[in-house]
């Protein structure tokens, strides 16, 4: 990813910590993990987060296939950690509507709006 040290800069400068490995995010001792990634890699992890002790909080589909899915439930009731599943918002009416809503001063003011998959 060439924007990777541009992002790390960022962050570096408001002191926060980012990880281009997951595996290495689950071993800060977390409570809980927001899987926010491609649908095909929601079952690893967030297998590998249900695996090191840690709740998990899923974009819905919770995985590409029930097969996985049902795996990811499995794992987590074993592990006695929470699991719960979300709808998406970035493509939602509200989020789509909320620029124009601020700029019409009915809201809110809006200081940041960012958005990983197209910069």
């Amino acid at each position: 990813m060439p924007f990777l040290p541009l992002i790390g800069y960022r962050l570096a400068v408001f002191g926060v910590s980012y990880f281009t490995d997951h595996n290495a995010l689950l071993k800060e001792g977390l409570d809980a993990v927001s899987v926010c990634v491609p649908t095909e890699h929601h079952a690893q992890v967030a297998l590998d987060a249900i695996h090191a002790g840690v709740s998990v909080l899923v974009e819905k589909p919770l995985a590409p296939s029930a097969t996985e899915a049902e795996s990811i439930v499995t794992a987590a009731r074993s592990a006695g950690v929470v699991l719960a599943a979300v709808p998406l918002v970035g493509n939602a009416a509200s989020v789509r509507l909320l620029p124009a809503s601020a700029a019409r001063g009915s809201c809110c003011q809006i200081s940041s709006v960012t958005n990983g998959m197209n910069g």
